[in-house]
């Protein structure tokens, strides 16, 4: 009888282990489904954002190259009404 007991009670125990793992496998993988779903969303947000670093270094170097014409021209050294609407025309066509 005590053999059966002792049997039964391993066999419980197991199954029990057996169904804690289960719920700790299944608990860690909603986990790792969340983090996926983290990490695709941080990759498309460092896109958007490597976009628009680009953008905003485009529009500076456009920025700088205008003022370096404007610097550098023949004529930066003229009357400024002249230069004034030399650049003007080039920045409202």
């Amino acid at each position: 009888m005590t053999r059966y007991l002792l049997a039964g009670a391993v066999v419980l125990s197991l199954g029990l282990w057996g169904w804690f793992q289960m719920q700790r496998a299944d608990a860690l993988a909603v986990k790792l489904e969340q983090r996926e779903a983290q990490l695709v969303e941080q990759a498309r947000v460092s896109e958007i954002q490597r976009q628009s670093i680009r953008r905003l270094q485009a529009l500076a170097d456009g920025a700088a190259q205008l003022d370096r014409e404007f610097q550098e021209k023949d004529g930066a050294d003229d009357a400024l009404p002249d230069y004034l609407r030399s650049g003007a025309g080039r920045l409202w066509p």
